[in-house]
């Protein structure tokens, strides 16, 4: 319903679909994988079904994890440290330069 508000009330707006994301530590627990795939894939219908650009920012975090330590990223396995939060602006400043 926000969506197609938005998109009604509002056609020049640009909505950005960014997914959910966690890392396996901290708080993190393992009955949270697949919750998150539904999820990710209902994201993905909503943005094919709107016309939406998408970030999947669970894989970006993965990816990152591989080169930073998890907790920098996210202290907790759930929520952004200064680098998470940077990841997640460069990924979202990307998107829009390239749009």
């Amino acid at each position: 319903m926000m969506i197609e508000t938005t998109q009604k009330h509002l056609p020049s707006t640009k909505i950005i679909l960014l997914f959910p994301f966690c890392l396996p530590i901290g708080h993190y627990q393992k009955v949270w994988d697949e919750p998150l795939r539904k999820q990710h894939a209902i994201l993905e219908d909503f943005a094919k079904q709107y016309h939406l650009q998408m970030i999947n920012l669970h894989s970006r975090f993965q990816d990152a994890a591989k080169k930073i330590p998890m907790e920098n990223l996210l202290p907790d396995g759930v929520h952004t440290g200064p680098e998470g939060n940077q990841l997640i602006a460069d990924a979202v400043v990307k998107l829009i330069k390239q749009r």
